[in-house]
């Protein structure tokens, strides 16, 4: 018994000892490392004016426990020595930055480079690499700086912007391109020319050469202003102005474009053009001449070179291709002469087209209305060209009669109004009108009274064979007995024409036995219609008649007891070469 409790007590002791041996062990222990440090830049971008040093100093998340490094990479536009330094020196095209133990920090400085040229903006970037243990990149690796040039640009413009020259000029034209301010450093000018009419080679050329449409002008350092020299191809023969629009397109270095950068230089034309112009001012042809009338062109002097001329013409009531065509063929109302090199004259032939349609003699206008390359419009430019109709015209007198009061005829052809309330012996009309208003000789003296009245039929819709208003009204012959002959003469005809004379008779008034008969006669020529009391259609008619001593007698003779021999209206035509 003794000796387990001796043993059990010394068992606590060792308990004791072992306790007491792992808390020494345990409180023996070093502490967990800290975790790496990261390292970034506090910023992204900054900008400095050459000539300038600045200190890059940048803050870390906190202190460094132990030392270390991190490489620098560099970039950008800017070149290492001309123009920036850094220290650490980056000649290798990096640098290691040292990161003290307990800093805070880590920084590097730049030196720029301050130059009398202007060269622009530049930029240095640099990047954070390779850290050593214990440090790590956090998410702001790369850093810019700006290098701000201290030199302006020399501002480039043209001297005004328009210019002239003559063809002939065989030195050309220097245009000059002045500075602002002296040029700080090199650079060049790019002007680029475009023409709708001129081309390079051809019509002009350059100095310096032009490749394809651009001018290069180097501009060297100092320099005031560049220039560049035009000189035109002179030809021998006419054409128009050339046009040629200069424009700075493009600079670069120590010069930039201004305001007024273009610049239109016109190649004045120093020979003459064929002046074209019709040899004469009008012509007549037939319609039935086949061969057609060739009309001359003249030119004023022979043509240099190709070119053409328009004829333009005005025809109506003339139609292209119904009543006429020419030699060249007309497009739309203009007719293109193509003129060779060398001609003193070109023509127009045309030609007639035979209808064979009674119609008016044809007008047509023509004129040299344009012209193109050597060729141009002056002088007698118009000519006037009457296509005469071959084809007899038909001509009409047209007599209405009745009352005094009788209503006047209406429509596009003139009448006659033979109209008296007392169509006695001696009543007359003098030069009775045509139909187109033109006044003739023919005159109507009444030689045996007649008997106004206005009962003649109409049908309001001007549908017989005269108008309506030449239907209402009429004279008869006056009654009581049957057999009674009146009438009238038509004077100063022309003996050797044959005309054609149509007359129309109508009545409202029912005769006595229900017929009432027009019975007429012209130079002793009778014929009748039977029933004229409601007629709107019919007419006696003689065809190809003759006058006898120029003289038509007209004679109306009441052939019916109780009926009356009217006449309302009467056409009298014939034809005229």
């Amino acid at each position: 018994m003794n000796s387990l409790r001796l043993w059990l007590g010394s068992g606590r002791v060792y308990l004791l000892f072992f306790l007491i041996f792992c808390f020494c062990f345990s409180s023996c222990k070093k502490d967990d490392p800290s975790p790496p440090i990261k390292i970034s830049f506090s910023a992204v971008t900054q900008s400095v004016v050459e000539g300038n040093v600045i200190n890059m100093v940048f803050s870390m998340e906190r202190a460094a426990s132990q030392s270390g490094t991190v490489k620098v990479k560099l970039g950008g536009t800017a070149v290492y020595t001309e123009d920036y330094n850094t220290n650490p020196s980056g000649n290798s095209g990096a640098f290691e930055v040292v990161i003290a133990a307990g800093a805070t920090t880590f920084e590097f400085s730049i030196a720029t480079v301050n130059n009398s040229i202007y060269q622009g903006d530049k930029t240095v970037t640099f990047t954070l690499a390779d850290p050593s243990d214990g440090f790590i990149l956090d998410n702001k690796k790369e850093f810019t700086l700006t290098i701000t040039d201290d030199e302006s640009q020399a501002i480039a413009n043209f001297t005004s912007i328009v210019a002239s020259l003559s063809e002939s000029s065989a030195n050309g034209i220097v245009i000059e391109i002045p500075f602002s301010v002296p040029t700080k450093g090199p650079g060049s000018i790019s002007v680029s020319w475009g023409s709708i009419n001129a081309s390079y080679s051809n019509h002009f050329t350059t100095l310096p050469e032009a490749n394809a449409n651009t001018i290069i002008l180097s501009v060297p350092d100092n320099a005031s202003a560049a220039s560049l020299t035009l000189i035109p191809i002179d030809d021998s023969f006419f054409h128009e102005n050339y046009k040629v629009v200069l424009e700075i397109t493009a600079t670069a270095g120590s010069v930039r474009s201004g305001a007024n950068n273009k610049l239109t230089v016109t190649i004045l034309e120093d020979e003459f053009p064929s002046i074209a112009s019709f040899s004469t001012t009008d012509g007549m042809i037939a319609e039935n001449e086949a061969g057609g009338i060739v009309v001359p062109i003249a030119l004023s002097i022979p043509a240099s070179e190709t070119g053409s001329m328009t004829i333009s013409f005005m025809a109506t009531p003339a139609v292209y291709g119904t009543h006429f065509t020419t030699q060249p063929a007309a497009s739309a109302s203009n007719i293109v002469i193509n003129v060779a090199k060398g001609s003193n004259s070109a023509e127009l032939t045309i030609f007639p087209i035979d209808n064979g349609v009674d119609d008016e003699n044809l007008v047509i206008f023509f004129s040299v209305s344009s012209g193109t390359g050597v060729i141009r419009p002056g002088g007698n430019i118009n000519y006037v060209l009457t296509i005469k109709d071959d084809d007899p015209t038909l001509r009409k007198v047209l007599i209405s009669f009745g009352g005094a009061g009788a209503p006047q005829v209406q429509g596009t052809e003139q009448w006659n109004h033979a109209y008296t309330n007392t169509p006695d012996a001696g009543a007359s009309w003098s030069n009775l009108s045509r139909a187109d208003a033109v006044t003739t000789t023919i005159d109507l003296g009444i030689d045996l009274p007649l008997s106004p009245q206005p009962l003649g039929k109409t049908t309001g819709i001007n549908s017989g064979v005269f108008p309506d208003n030449a239907l209402k009204e009429y004279w008869y012959v006056p009654g009581p007995a049957q057999g009674i002959t009146r009438g009238f003469s038509l004077y100063q005809l022309n003996n050797a024409t044959e005309y054609t004379i149509r007359i129309h008779g109508g009545t409202t008034v029912l005769a006595a036995g229900g017929v009432n008969t027009m019975t007429i006669s012209i130079n002793g020529i009778q014929k009748s219609i039977n029933d004229v009391t409601n007629n709107t259609t019919q007419v006696l008619e003689w065809i190809n008649i003759n006058p006898v001593a120029s003289i038509f007698n007209v004679e109306l003779t009441d052939t019916d007891g109780g009926g009356i021999c009217m006449i309302n209206a009467m056409e009298i035509s014939w034809y005229e070469d």
